[in-house]
């Protein structure tokens, strides 16, 4: 599991000092971080595993967007559906292909579920150069 650092969005409720903490120039770096603790984490992966990668975030740019830029640049990572939750009505939560982004209510608190599976690394086999045929 990857908790990683970010903005806080989702806690605003109870956590009101996080709306003026932020900025531009923090987001970018709280960005940087993700990115880095995802490909730092990965390696340590065994292959076949799976990583569960969460914020305390509802912005796209910390959450979605950060794994987009991971899953391709990394060809051993997939994101594996996850389903909403069925049960109760208090969810208020919005799926997408990288995973789960649960908005705050007064019943929880917001942020971002992914998992993300390691499969066999496609090898990648420089081709040789043809030889040109003497006639």
């Amino acid at each position: 599991m990857l908790d990683a650092p970010c903005t806080g969005s989702g806690i605003v409720r109870t956590r009101p000092e996080v709306k003026v903490r932020q900025s531009e120039d923090n987001l970018a770096l709280l960005q940087g971080q993700q990115l880095a603790l995802l490909r730092a984490t990965w390696p340590l992966l065994a292959e076949g595993g799976e990583l569960l990668y969460t914020t305390c975030s509802v912005l796209a740019g910390e959450n979605q967007r950060i794994l987009a830029e991971f899953v391709a640049g990394e060809p051993s990572a997939s994101p594996a559906a996850l389903a909403p939750p069925t049960q109760g009505d208090h969810w208020a939560c919005a799926a997408s292909r990288e995973g789960l982004t649960f908005f705050p209510s007064a019943a929880h608190q917001g942020g971002f579920v992914a998992l993300l599976r390691k499969t066999a690394a496609v090898p990648v086999t420089p081709r040789r150069p043809r030889r040109s045929r003497r006639v």
